[in-house]
């Protein structure tokens, strides 16, 4: 990771959110035979807005490399939102990214 904050502007469905995956010395996670899910809510500890949503590889699993492109309606509300993403692998275990807190996704409010 280290995302800080995202932007996506109201009811966009572009540009993807786009992170690498790395573990504790910064190498990239493998993920081969995982499945990816981004889970949003508005922050703080508020409704959750994007549940559990697949996250697509970019390139080969070994790189770590993500993306999450969203719906409209994932992004049709303006506000500040506590973001993470979570890894289940291929035997089971389970590991949340980042695992010393959240990273920030803000929508930003749209005027036309």
């Amino acid at each position: 990771m280290p995302i800080d904050t995202f932007y996506w502007k109201q009811n966009d469905t572009s540009p993807p959110l786009e992170v690498i995956l790395r573990d504790g010395f910064g190498n990239p996670v493998d993920l081969t035979g995982a499945t990816v899910k981004l889970y949003t809510r508005v922050k703080p500890a508020g409704t959750v807005k994007i549940n559990g949503s697949a996250m697509g590889a970019v390139g080969n699993a070994v790189n770590g490399r993500q993306s999450y492109t969203p719906t409209a309606a994932q992004n049709d509300t303006a506000g500040t939102y506590e973001a993470e993403i979570q890894v289940t692998f291929g035997n089971g275990a389970v590991r949340s990214f980042p695992n010393d807190g959240y990273f920030t996704i803000k929508v930003v409010d749209d005027i036309g």
